[in-house]
């Protein structure tokens, strides 16, 4: 069963968050303009957690924004105490 609520066995009355992080890359392929030449690639990188989301050109953009996500989930992760 895969949930992100799970028991604390510590502590049977408690429930502890699961910490789980969800992106969602998303890949248009925009017409080129007067329908001549190669589509052009558009990138939406969205943190479901969040609700948030970024429109970028290149898939060197996307690598770039979701590594510095992460990376920040991680540091907040180690900030509060809690190994990942």
């Amino acid at each position: 069963m895969n949930t992100a609520l799970m028991p604390d066995v510590h502590n049977r009355n408690h429930l502890v968050l699961d910490d789980v992080h969800s992106f969602v890359l998303r890949l248009h392929l925009n017409p080129a303009p007067g329908g001549r030449g190669l589509p052009r690639p558009q990138f939406n990188l969205e943190h479901v957690n969040q609700g948030t989301s970024w429109r970028m050109r290149s898939l060197d953009e996307v690598l770039e924004e979701l590594t510095t996500r992460v990376e920040l989930i991680l540091q907040n992760q180690n900030a509060s105490g809690n190994s990942p």
